[in-house]
């Protein structure tokens, strides 16, 4: 490890949250109430086709805002599990079964080790979400929803910095518009969160 440069320039942390507050307000033009309605699609997608369970996938640091995705939805009215892509190849497509859906984030919608997954999906005519800023090839061409959101330069090299925070805003904002279409209120997340100060401010 290379000693300390003590005349590096410092970070610039407040640029680094102008951009981020850059990156939500793209999110926010791009899905604004007279714009196509990707979220509510797939909140529909899920509420009227997902019997079993949602199952969300990604490799990278996309793997783990989709473990963040299964434990908002699994506490808001739609189970929820994770399968890792690398594993789904080796024996673990057998999680995805008739019934579930499958939630893919995948900044670049070509890492291939999702593709198994997807394939899997196909078979079983399960529906696939997609969580990408890619909407011309690889995964967007067999998603049956894309939720994409806009490219923007990360903020440190090529370290994913803004777009996990773009992928884990949609994710809740579906999470949120799937809870409220099934009619799951925010007393029903209390019932499913007894601890912790959340529980005790119930």
């Amino acid at each position: 490890m290379n000693a300390p440069d003590t005349k590096a320039k410092a970070f610039d942390a407040p640029a680094f949250f102008r951009s981020a507050a850059d990156a939500m307000g793209g999110l926010a033009r791009a899905y604004a109430p007279t714009a196509y309605k990707p979220i509510e699609r797939a909140a529909n997608l899920i509420v009227e086709r997902v019997t079993g369970r949602l199952i969300c996938a990604g490799m990278g640091k996309s793997g783990q805002i989709a473990k963040k995705a299964v434990q908002t939805f699994s506490c808001t009215g739609t189970p929820a599990m994770f399968v890792h892509p690398a594993e789904g190849a080796h024996g673990d497509l057998g999680m995805l079964i008739a019934g579930d859906g499958l939630l893919l984030l995948s900044k670049s919608g070509k890492t291939q080790e999702i593709f198994p997954l997807i394939q899997r999906a196909l078979e079983l005519d399960a529906p696939i979400i997609l969580v990408s800023e890619n909407t011309h090839d690889g995964a967007h061409t067999h998603s049956t929803v894309t939720l994409d959101f806009p490219h923007m330069d990360e903020a440190w090299g090529k370290l994913p910095t803004i777009s996990t925070l773009m992928q884990l805003a949609l994710i809740d904002a579906l999470a949120i518009q799937t809870a409220e279409l099934r009619g799951f209120t925010t007393q029903d997340y209390l019932k499913l969160h007894p601890g912790g100060s959340i529980g005790r401010a119930a």
